[in-house]
């Protein structure tokens, strides 16, 4: 699942990305919003995950997930090929992997995932306070801790830019806004799954019916969201704020 994750999380934001990249900027909002709108045929997810453990196994499950993303790799490498930027500095291959910083990816990346295997664990598989949930919790935090010494005090080319931080209130407010927003979504997206399969029984429709609200609701409001930013102008800081009004009553 960490494999699985890493790549999906990649495919996301890439694609996101790119799109983004590729037209105008009044219409981003439009056309990003077209493109999330392809995951229409996976909102219900749970369901055909249901359905394909029932008759073959959970493996299977891992396996169509592959088969999608291999495809996307395909399309990818046959047909995405962005113009030069403006603003581009013109640097070579050898050059741009020379910038990334890896020691700073290596150490969120692992932090972020121990931290994680440690937060699933607990309480479900193992004790809050056995050895399985308290190393990577541990390590987890250390490793976090050492990304933020890194991005400061070492690193040449930090993920982190330290011109992000020329404006502190607006990027806190951001980064409170989705860590919230986040833990909301994880928590929907992980546990209402898991309880639908606990209280109702081992009834794969039944159980996937009732995960098909989540898809659909999480695609709904994307779309939605996406197509304000252009109808309102720009308007971030009132669509934040309607938003999080929408949430917090939810």
């Amino acid at each position: 699942m960490v494999i699985a994750g890493a790549g999906a999380g990649i495919n996301e934001l890439t694609a996101l990305a790119g799109t983004a990249e590729l037209v105008p900027t009044a219409k981003r909002g439009a056309y990003v919003g077209g493109m999330i709108f392809t995951i229409l045929p996976w909102c219900p997810s749970v369901l055909y995950a249901q359905l394909i453990n029932r008759a073959a196994g959970w493996r299977y499950v891992g396996l169509v997930c592959a088969v999608w993303a291999f495809v996307g790799l395909v399309l990818v490498i046959l047909f995405y090929n962005p113009p030069d930027r403006v603003n581009s500095e013109g640097y070579s291959r050898r050059k741009i992997l020379a910038r990334i910083d890896y020691v700073g990816g290596l150490l969120s990346i692992g932090g972020v995932v121990l931290f994680l295997m440690g937060i699933q664990w607990g309480g479900y598989q193992y004790k809050w306070s056995s050895v399985h949930v308290l190393v990577p919790l541990i390590l987890g935090a250390v490793l976090l801790v050492a990304f933020v010494v890194w991005e400061g005090k070492f690193a040449k080319y930090p993920l982190f830019p330290k011109r992000l931080l020329k404006d502190g209130r607006v990027l806190t407010l951001v980064l409170i806004i989705t860590f919230v927003s986040g833990a909301n979504f994880f928590a929907i997206l992980f546990f209402w799954p898991t309880e639908a399969f606990n209280v109702y029984g081992t009834d794969p429709v039944g159980i996937g019916l009732r995960g098909l609200p989540i898809g659909f609701s999480i695609l709904l409001g994307a779309i939605v969201c996406l197509v304000l930013i252009g109808v309102t102008k720009g308007r971030i800081r009132l669509l934040l704020i309607f938003f999080s009004a929408v949430m917090t009553a939810g």
